[in-house]
């Protein structure tokens, strides 16, 4: 991903498992181990040394905070504990008091992206009416943890398939006529 936003590419990725899980997480981030997912994961002591969570890497450095699409589920990872959400086992979430969507949406300290318009989106719906030629980029955390495992069949109300989320992903990058990196994984 970095060498591809270095060749003035647009980036992102679609996944339908956590945004911060091992494969779309080693495209933005470093990390000794695979779980630190939130700082919450973290060891005693880590941030002393300097060393920072996948999520908190994916929103506020490089490569991460460069890319134009991220798409897939995870979204306790990028924010403090809410009172109203299932975990359902996975205890990954914010004790820095951060929200780290916020800081992902603001691009105002990203350069040559200052001036670009983007959006965050939670529901299958409020992915597939974005407004594409006003959309430079895009935030969508569809689901708490991984998302809904579904069949041909199975047509979901609040999260969008993979297919959906990768169309919506390629009517953003396209529009970059340097080009673009995509990575899919489902």
């Amino acid at each position: 991903m970095t060498w591809s936003q270095l060749a003035n590419k647009s980036t992102g990725f679609v996944t339908t498992s956590r945004v911060s899980h091992a494969t779309p997480s080693s495209l933005v981030a470093h990390s000794a181990l695979r779980k630190w997912e939130c700082d919450k994961a973290m060891p005693d002591g880590a941030s002393e040394i300097g060393a920072k969570d996948i999520t908190f890497q994916m929103a506020k450095r490089s490569p991460g905070k460069k890319a134009r699409v991220i798409l897939g589920g995870g979204r306790t990872t990028w924010r403090p504990k809410q009172k109203d959400v299932n975990y359902d086992g996975f205890n990954c979430w914010r004790t820095d008091g951060l929200n780290l969507i916020e800081s992902w949406m603001n691009k105002s300290n990203v350069l040559g992206m200052e001036n670009m318009k983007g959006r965050y989106v939670t529901t299958k719906d409020e992915l597939l009416e974005l407004d594409y030629e006003n959309t430079d980029y895009v935030l969508g955390l569809f689901s708490e943890s991984h998302m809904e495992y579904v069949s041909a069949e199975k047509d979901s109300n609040s999260q969008p398939s993979i297919s959906e989320m990768t169309e919506s992903a390629l009517k953003i990058l396209q529009k970059n006529p340097e080009g673009f990196f995509l990575m899919v994984e489902g």
